[in-house]
């Protein structure tokens, strides 16, 4: 009987460890997307976009919409690349992204950002930004050098304006080179001129 209890006990070890999902980065890149830390790796010294701001109310406001339509796991890299700065990534079944999440963590860090700013977010706002992936964005990491290339299209339906930002962030763990294309795509779109001359009313 102990046999037999050990024999199905080392069979669902084995089942387990043989279908181990794709790696989700999502926890491990909010864990990442320190603010302050990353504003003083980067070198960012958030400016008062308040005290600049025309608007007849002097209260700049944004709403950012995440209007990304893919909400699936991505494979961003392959089994044998997944352990790249990961001892657990060789037992695992690839590295997975879900660009919508992606979307949505891009916004709230930027949200933050604006906050650091002095520019409040509120869903009232007639300031609205659309944030999604280009539709050309058809990959996230390079497999040769592990480094994460992100893009982010940006549309003003006001101005009827888009453009697009992008970044090659690179680490030897392959989450933190995620939340860093992260906070350098959302100062990017922070320090436009387009979006500030939008925001501020000038």
């Amino acid at each position: 009987m102990k046999r037999l209890a050990l024999f199905f006990i080392c069979l669902f070890l084995l089942i387990s460890c043989a279908t181990r999902p794709a790696r989700d980065f999502k926890r491990q890149v909010a864990a990442s997307l320190q603010p302050g830390q990353l504003r003083y790796s980067f070198n960012i010294t958030p400016e008062n976009l308040k005290a600049i701001s025309q608007c007849p109310d002097k209260e700049p406001t944004i709403h950012l919409i995440n209007i990304e339509k893919i909400n699936k796991d991505i494979k961003i890299m392959d089994e044998r690349w997944c352990a790249y700065g990961d001892d657990d990534g060789r037992k695992r079944n690839g590295c997975v992204l879900n660009p919508h999440e992606v979307t949505d963590q891009i916004i709230d860090y930027t949200t933050e950002s604006f906050r650091q700013c002095r520019v409040s977010s509120n869903d009232k706002s007639m300031k609205i930004i659309n944030i999604s992936f280009p539709l050309d964005q058809t990959s996230y990491v390079n497999n040769f050098n592990s480094s994460v290339v992100m893009k982010m299209n940006v549309h003003i339906p006001e101005l009827n304006k888009s453009f697009t930002i992008s970044t090659t962030q690179a680490s030897f763990e392959l989450h933190n080179a995620v939340a860093y294309a992260i906070h350098d795509m959302s100062w990017r779109l922070i320090n436009d001129p387009t979006i500030q001359d939008y925001i501020l009313c000038r």
